[in-house]
């Protein structure tokens, strides 16, 4: 297999990661909305759904801003302030995105790993909420590393494109 086909693979690859993670995310808004508009409707017929804060809280909007990230890389769609970039060369430019790119990897790579060291410290006491109802919340303390390392991987393809293009430029 040549270096350029690996390449590719390695880009389809973390390309499906990220739209794997996307689809969850998805998935999780869609049922975020269900359940509350389900709780405020029951709410008015004075049958409330239990519980409805810490599932949601706890669950639904951890997987949902977690499991996005890789996706918001993917499309290169993140905030950007083009205050400084856009008064220098295209050049400079694409250096100060490589920079911001591996800063960025960095952070988010130790993010995912203190985030999987309390994910696997959550699962072994069995982590759970209180509130209304009692919540099993250690499950959902495995979003964050997977999330993290899913937009350390689209950071690396990312970082890999803008080295590519600087070079091109030469």
């Amino acid at each position: 297999m040549k270096l350029k086909e690996v390449g590719f693979t390695v880009r389809k690859i973390v390309e499906y990661i990220s739209m794997g993670c996307l689809g969850y995310a998805f998935v999780c808004g869609l049922a975020m909305m269900f359940h509350i508009v389900t709780d405020v409707t029951c709410r008015y017929l004075s049958i409330p759904i239990y519980g409805t804060y810490e599932i949601v809280c706890n669950w639904y909007m951890v997987a949902f801003f977690f499991m996005g990230l890789a996706y918001i890389e993917l499309t290169r769609s993140h905030i950007s302030v083009t205050m400084f970039t856009s008064r220098i060369s295209k050049r400079w430019s694409i250096v100060y995105e490589i920079f911001g790119s591996v800063v960025m990897f960095v952070v988010f790579l130790i993010f995912g790993w203190y985030g999987l060291l309390s994910a696997i410290d959550d699962y072994k006491i069995g982590a759970f909420r209180e509130g209304v109802i009692r919540i099993i919340t250690w499950p959902t303390a495995f979003y964050i590393p997977i999330g993290c390392w899913a937009t350390c991987a689209q950071q690396l393809v990312n970082i890999h494109d803008d080295f590519l293009k600087l070079m091109r430029k030469n």
